[in-house]
């Protein structure tokens, strides 16, 4: 998912994902010793590279006493038990993206996000663009994977189905019926997409942190020398 001449861009495909890629800058070498940032993981950490998320899981496992007490009294359900123990496994670190990247200026060559930045406000989603920017070295890459709105307005306008295409937006969140459910709410707050982009709007937010080179890859394709074991079609 890596950059060929500014302004380019290759369709997806994927029906309803795209992928983004930016360079901070153009002419400059890529650094062989790379330092790489997967931001949002969740289960999907990528193999030799530094790996964040900001759920409530990853905080949790730092603290493995609470986690068995939580998990006695139901507010841990199994699935996010397990994603708790894959942490701690996996050695995935904590990082809230709404603040600043815990790397100094111009010290990273990669930063990749996939499912990620939809969660975030728009204020939020700039900021991590432009902290982005901050921490890459010249050269740099940015790659981003979210939900083609494009896409899915295109199989709305086909099935017609409105409750289907809204509940395939994620904004949406069920009220808490149990007390378990409303301390989880709590505790873990909402989940759910705050944002949907098409081509054109996060071409523009990129562009406006700064990022040159802005355009859309085909799954499994990229211009990361060595990518390594991201996966590219995530």
């Amino acid at each position: 998912s890596r950059p060929p001449t500014s302004g380019t861009k290759t369709t997806s495909t994927r029906s309803v994902h795209f992928v983004w890629t930016g360079n901070k800058e153009t002419g400059e070498k890529y650094a062989a010793r790379a330092r790489r940032a997967n931001f949002g993981c969740g289960m999907t950490p990528t193999p030799g590279w530094e790996n964040f998320d900001n759920s409530l899981s990853i905080r949790l496992a730092q603290v493995p006493a609470l986690v068995r007490v939580a998990t006695r009294l139901g507010l841990i359900d199994p699935k996010r038990r397990a994603f708790i123990d894959f942490a701690m496994s996996n050695r995935i670190k904590s990082a809230d993206v709404r603040k600043p990247l815990p790397f100094a200026s111009e010290s990273m060559d990669v930063i990749y996000a996939s499912h990620m930045v939809e969660h975030l406000d728009r204020p939020s989603a700039r900021y991590f663009a432009e902290e982005s920017l901050r921490v890459l070295a010249p050269g740099g890459y940015i790659r981003l994977a979210v939900p083609d709105l494009a896409a899915k307005l295109e199989e709305y306008r086909v099935s017609g189905d409105a409750d289907g295409f809204v509940g395939s937006l994620h904004m949406n969140m069920d009220l808490p019926r149990t007390w378990q459910q409303s301390v989880r709410e709590r505790l873990v707050s909402f989940r759910g997409h705050r944002w949907m982009y098409d081509e054109a709007s996060l071409t523009k937010l990129l562009i406006e942190a700064g990022f040159t080179q802005v355009h859309r890859v085909a799954p499994g394709e990229t211009g990361i020398p060595e990518p390594g074991e991201l996966d590219l079609f995530e």
